[in-house]
C-alpha cells in the first residue's frame, strides 16, 4: 500500500503498532532504528534531542532524491522544467520524475522526496504558461532545499526557501493571479457537479 519509503505508526488499544514500506528491507538496521524512533517520537509528542540514529535516518531520507531511478516524465512538463532550470538554477538541477495528476483546485503541485517525482495538477494544462512554471518553480525549490531537521520537526518553507521563491519574476503579482485562476476552477467545478446531479438525459 505504501509508497517507497513510507511509515506509519498509531496506537491500537495498549499497543502501538508500526507499519512500514517494503522499501525499508533493503536499508541498513541502525537507519530503520532512527526511522521507528523518530515515529516514537511523533506519536508520543514530545521533544527531544535527536539520537545518533535519528541523524542518519535524516540524512538518508535527504539523500533520496540523488539515488531514485528516474521514471518517465511528460514531454511538456520537461520543457516547462528546463527553461526554469536554466532561468533560475543556472541548469544545475537535475530533473526528477514530473508528471500530471488529477484535476485538483486545492493541491496544486507536489513534490515527493522520496520517489524524486513532481506531480502537478491537470487543471495547468490549458493554464497560462507562467501559472504553471510559477507551481513547477515552487516544487522545483523543495527538490533543491528538500528539509531541516530542527529537533523532532522537519522544516520544508524556511528562510532561505522564501528568498528563493521571491525570485520568480513577478513573483507577488502572479500568486494573485494564480489565486484567481484556482477559484474560478473550483467554481466551475462545483457548477459542473450540479449540472451532472440534476440533469437525467433521455
Amino acid at each position: 500500500k505504501f509508497k517507497p519509503y513510507n511509515a506509519r505508526v498509531q496506537w491500537r488499544g495498549s499497543g502501538i503498532f508500526f507499519r512500514l514500506s517494503k522499501t525499508w528491507k533493503e536499508v541498513d538496521n541502525e537507519i530503520v532504528i532512527g526511522l521507528v524512533q523518530s515515529l516514537l517520537i511523533r506519536v508520543k509528542k514530545e521533544r527531544m534531542k535527536p539520537t545518533f540514529n535519528i541523524e542518519l535516518y535524516t540524512s538518508f531520507v535527504r539523500r533520496l532524491p540523488d539515488a531514485t531511478p528516474k521514471g518517465e516524465s511528460d514531454f511538456g512538463l520537461e520543457q516547462a522544467f528546463n527553461i526554469l532550470n536554466q532561468k533560475y538554477f543556472d541548469n544545475m538541477l537535475e530533473q526528477p520524475t514530473i508528471v500530471w495528476g488529477n484535476g485538483s483546485t486545492t493541491k496544486l503541485a507536489h513534490y515527493d522526496l522520496h520517489t524524486d517525482k513532481i506531480v502537478m495538477s491537470s487543471i495547468f494544462k490549458d493554464a497560462p504558461v507562467h501559472l504553471l512554471e510559477y507551481v513547477m518553480y515552487h516544487e522545483m525549490l523543495h527538490k533543491k532545499h528538500r528539509f531541516v531537521a530542527r529537533g523532532n520537526r522537519s522544516h520544508f518553507h524556511t528562510t532561505a526557501f522564501k528568498e528563493d521563491e521571491n525570485k520568480f519574476e513577478n513573483a507577488d503579482a502572479v500568486e494573485k493571479e494564480l489565486g484567481r485562476f484556482a477559484s474560478g476552477r473550483k467554481r466551475a467545478g462545483r457548477r459542473m457537479s450540479l449540472f451532472s446531479r440534476f440533469f437525467r438525459p433521455f
